[in-house]
C-alpha cells in the first residue's frame, strides 16, 4: 500500500506568514531599550529601608544624596577657599527649583574633608525622580561648569549618587542593546541562509 502523499504548504504562504509576523512583532522590538529597567542596588533592601526611614523622620539632604567630590579645594584652609565652595554651593542652589546643598560650610565637620587635606564633598539634594531628576542633575552640572569657567577654578569636581549612576547604566543597557540588534540579526539571517539553503 503506497505511503499516503502529505501536502506541503507553498513557500509563498509561509514567506507572508513570516512576514506578518515579523511586522506584528517589530514595533513591539522597536522601544526595547526604553523598558530596561537597570538599579545600582537590591530594591526592598535595609539600605533602601534606612533611606525612606531617613527621609519621612527627618528633613535632612543624607536621605538619598548627589555626591559632588572636589579636588584641590579645601575650606578649612582659609577664607579664598571657603568662598569658593559657598560661591559654587549657592550657584547650584539657583539652578533647579528645592536644591539643597550641605558642606563643611554647615558645621565645620572634618567628615566633609578628604584623608588628602586637598579635597572636599559637597551634599545636595535634589528632589524629583526618574527623566525630571536626570534633567535637573544636567541643569546642576551646567551651573558648575559655568562657575568654574567664570571663576576660573582649577579644581575637578567629580559626580556621582544613585540616581546618576542607575541613569548612566540604563543609557549604557540601551547603547549595548542597540549594538547587539545591529550586529546578532544579520548573522542570525546568515546562519539562518547557510543551514536551510534557501531564503
Amino acid at each position: 500500500m503506497p505511503a499516503p502523499v502529505r501536502s506541503r504548504p507553498p513557500r509563498a504562504f509561509i514567506v507572508a506568514l513570516w512576514l506578518m509576523a515579523a511586522l506584528i512583532l517589530l514595533p513591539l522590538g522597536a522601544g526595547l531599550e526604553a523598558r530596561l529597567d537597570t538599579d545600582a542596588h537590591v530594591r526592598h533592601g535595609q539600605a533602601e529601608r534606612a533611606a525612606a526611614l531617613i527621609e519621612r523622620e527627618f528633613d535632612t539632604v543624607l536621605a538619598d544624596p548627589i555626591i559632588l567630590v572636589i579636588e584641590g579645594l579645601n575650606p578649612a584652609h582659609g577664607p579664598a577657599e571657603a568662598g569658593a565652595l559657598s560661591g559654587l554651593s549657592e550657584r547650584l542652589r539657583g539652578a533647579a527649583s528645592g536644591v539643597r546643598t550641605l558642606s563643611h560650610l554647615d558645621g565645620a565637620d572634618p567628615l566633609f574633608i578628604g584623608a588628602d587635606g586637598d579635597s572636599t564633598l559637597l551634599l545636595v539634594d535634589l528632589p524629583g525622580s526618574g527623566a525630571a531628576h536626570a534633567a535637573e542633575l544636567g541643569a546642576l552640572q551646567q551651573a558648575a561648569a559655568r562657575y568654574m569657567a567664570e571663576t576660573e577654578s582649577s579644581f575637578a569636581l567629580h559626580w556621582t549618587s544613585e540616581a546618576l549612576v542607575n541613569h548612566e547604566m540604563r543609557e549604557i543597557s540601551a547603547r549595548d542593546a542597540t549594538l547587539a540588534e545591529m550586529r546578532v540579526l544579520p548573522l542570525a539571517l546568515l546562519v539562518l541562509l547557510i543551514a536551510f539553503g534557501s531564503v
